[in-house]
């Protein structure tokens, strides 16, 4: 959080931004992770806690 609150010191709107890619790559990352779990469910049944 330290390098985010010397960027809004710099630039609002650029933390603005950089938040919201961050925000939408872990949105992807989620997503992914959740696929993978899926496929592992599929494959086996017994890595359903993944």
């Amino acid at each position: 959080t330290s390098a985010s609150e010397v960027i809004l010191i710099k630039d609002d709107n650029i933390t603005k931004t950089i938040l919201f890619q961050f925000q939408a790559s872990s949105v992807v990352f989620s997503l992914n992770i959740f696929s993978v779990s899926k496929v592992i469910h599929t494959s086996d049944y017994k890595y359903l806690a993944l």
